[in-house]
């Protein structure tokens, strides 16, 4: 069963997905590896929220994709140990 809302987990990768320059299905990709992993209920995002975060909520952030935020997704879905940063 869909829940209505998406957790802060949920919707810090969409975001930072979005800011990162990355596509709807390499975020939805990405949700369902942490759901795999983690269990529990899963929300993909919707084409219509996508299109919301990059039209309303990335330039409010003042936002553009570039290097920082792709770190940050590389981070988030990928994180290295303390040894290697």
């Amino acid at each position: 069963m869909a829940r209505g809302k998406y957790t802060s987990g949920e919707r810090a990768v969409a975001v930072i997905g979005v800011l990162a320059g990355k596509g709807l299905d390499a975020i939805n990709e990405q949700l369902q590896a942490d759901h795999a992993r983690d269990g529990g209920d899963i929300k993909l995002l919707n084409e219509e929220s996508y299109k919301m975060l990059v039209r309303k909520y990335a330039p409010s952030i003042d936002a553009a994709p570039d290097s920082r935020w792709g770190r940050t997704w590389d981070h988030i879905t990928a994180p290295k140990s303390l040894r290697d940063l």
